[in-house]
């Protein structure tokens, strides 16, 4: 593996180790409390959301071609999945990443027509997106008064 591609698995597994702080700091009770937003209304709408997107960038990254078949629309989420069911869709997901490098590390990810991606870009567009979730778990912390996990305070220098 090269070593861009090393730094961005590294960053997308730091990435994950905030969002795992944040569902393993979460009660059941605030992960199903009402966020001020429409459609990913609660915590663990947002955490279902975000395992859905990175099966569709990996499945992308196997098929050559970019699809969101497997995203719902915001509003469709239900947010009924407990931790222990959660947890276990993201490191199934995860664990796919490290056969995808060693099978498809040359492969491209068809977007369009004019927008094709190399594996490091699609990882790393996998990468932004898990930030933008994370950005917000902390802005909605912030808002309803839920304490922030230690991991990611100190990670993100927070206040």
């Amino acid at each position: 593996m090269d070593q861009e591609l090393q730094q961005v698995v590294a960053d997308w597994r730091y990435l994950r180790e905030n969002t795992l702080a944040f569902i393993n700091s979460l009660s059941e009770e605030e992960l199903k409390k009402k966020l001020p937003r429409p459609g990913l209304d609660s915590f663990m709408k947002h955490f279902e959301e975000m395992c859905d997107v990175e099966q569709a960038y990996l499945d992308a990254c196997l098929s050559g071609s970019m699809e969101f078949d497997c995203v719902q629309e915001n509003e469709d989420y239900k947010g009924e999945s407990s931790k222990e069911q959660i947890i276990a869709k993201m490191q199934e997901q995860d664990e796919r990443i490290d056969k995808i490098i060693q099978e498809k590390a040359d492969g491209k990810i068809t977007w369009s027509e004019d927008d094709i991606k190399s594996l490091n870009s699609q990882l790393r567009n996998l990468c932004v997106h898990e930030t933008l979730h994370i950005g917000q778990l902390i802005a909605f912390s912030y808002v309803m008064g839920i304490a922030i996990p230690e991991f990611v305070v100190e990670g993100w220098a927070l206040s």
